[in-house]
C-alpha cells in the first residue's frame, strides 16, 4: 500500500503543479460537492419525518453547498480559468450512468431513504479518502487551500456519521 500512496501522491502532485492543472482539479472538486446533491436532499427531508434526521440532512447539504463554495474561491485564487467540465467527467454523472437515476428520483419509502444515503455514503468515503491525499500535495504548493481540504474532510467525516446513522433508522 505505501508504493500505492507514493504513486499517487506523485501523479496529483505533476497533475497540480500549474495554475491551470490546480484551476481544473479544483473546479471538478467543487463541482462534485454542490452540483446535483441538492435534490436527493430535498426529497429526503420531504421524506424524513424525524426532526432529528431533518436537522442532520438540512446541515449536511448545507455543508455541501460550503464546500462547493470553498472549492470554487480556491479557483479563483489559481488566477486562471478553469476548463469547462465535461458532463461525463463529472462524479454524478459517472455514478448516475452506473447505478441509474438516484438523486433525482422519487424518494417514497424507508427503503428508497437507506439507498440514498448509502449512495451518499459511498461518495463521503471517496471524498474524505481523495481529500486525505490532496493535503500533503496542496500543503506543498498552496498552504490556503490544503486548509480547505482540512477542514472539508473533517466535515465529511461527520457526514459518515450522518449516513450511518438515517441508514441504519
Amino acid at each position: 500500500m505505501f508504493i500505492q500512496q507514493k504513486l499517487v501522491h506523485h501523479f496529483k502532485s505533476q497533475l497540480v503543479s500549474t495554475p491551470r492543472g490546480r484551476a481544473h482539479v479544483l473546479n471538478q472538486i467543487a463541482d462534485a460537492e454542490d452540483n446535483g446533491e441538492s435534490a436527493i436532499f430535498d426529497a429526503l427531508i420531504q421524506r424524513v419525518e424525524d426532526p432529528k434526521l431533518q436537522k442532520m440532512i438540512r446541515r449536511h447539504a448545507d455543508d455541501e453547498v460550503r464546500h462547493g463554495e470553498l472549492f470554487r474561491a480556491c479557483v479563483q485564487r489559481q488566477g486562471v480559468e478553469p476548463p469547462p467540465l465535461l458532463e461525463d467527467g463529472k462524479l454524478l454523472t459517472v455514478m448516475e450512468s452506473k447505478l441509474g437515476s438516484f438523486h433525482s428520483a422519487n424518494i417514497e419509502t424507508d427503503e428508497d431513504v437507506m439507498r440514498a444515503f448509502l449512495v451518499l455514503q459511498a461518495l463521503e468515503e471517496r471524498a474524505r479518502e481523495q481529500f486525505v491525499q490532496d493535503i500533503p500535495v496542496f500543503d506543498a504548493i498552496d498552504p490556503e487551500t490544503a486548509q480547505v481540504f482540512r477542514e472539508v474532510a473533517k466535515d465529511e467525516e461527520r457526514h459518515l456519521k450522518y449516513c450511518h446513522a438515517i441508514s441504519r433508522r
